[in-house]
């Protein structure tokens, strides 16, 4: 990551997967998500707001090239455990992508298991996606069922 951060600092940019050469060309092995999670953690711990603004902009490009939903759980802790929780630039992304994306995908066997863990280990994710539903459910909520009940009888 502090080769990325180097990079940026160069640059004004950052390499998703960087090959270490002499390794037989293999990548870090993280995967897109997290690497945007961890670069946007370390631009708040050193307060680099253009690269905050970048990583996360990339975060949010990343998952909406539909990724793979256990690496998307994976980046979760990162999101979750290096950045404070007024930080909100990734939270509220991924907060999007899981309403949206993750019951469907939640009927693999693998995400399933991802996903039991990261419950276990990061209780804030699970509370603020369960607060994001009721705020905004998926459909539409009638205040006074009641009431309509009655009506229709």
């Amino acid at each position: 990551m502090v080769r990325r951060l180097v990079d940026y600092l160069y640059t004004g940019n950052y390499a998703e997967q960087i090959t270490e050469t002499g390794m037989d060309d293999q990548t870090d092995g993280i995967s897109p998500l997290r690497v945007h999670a961890i670069m946007f953690a370390l631009a708040d711990k050193y307060l680099i707001k253009g690269l905050q603004t970048l990583s996360a902009a990339n975060y949010a490009k990343s998952l909406g090239q539909e990724p793979n939903i256990c690496n998307f759980i994976r980046s979760l802790p990162d999101v979750y455990t290096l950045t404070p929780d007024s930080s909100r630039g990734l939270r509220d992304e991924a907060l999007e992508f899981a309403k949206a994306k993750l019951a469907v995908s939640l009927a693999s066997p693998e995400a399933k298991d991802i996903y039991d863990d990261l419950a276990a280990d990061i209780p804030e994710f699970i509370k603020e996606l369960l607060d994001s539903f009721l705020q905004q459910p998926l459909v539409g909520g009638c205040h006074k069922c009641f009431d309509c009940i009655l009506a229709s009888m």
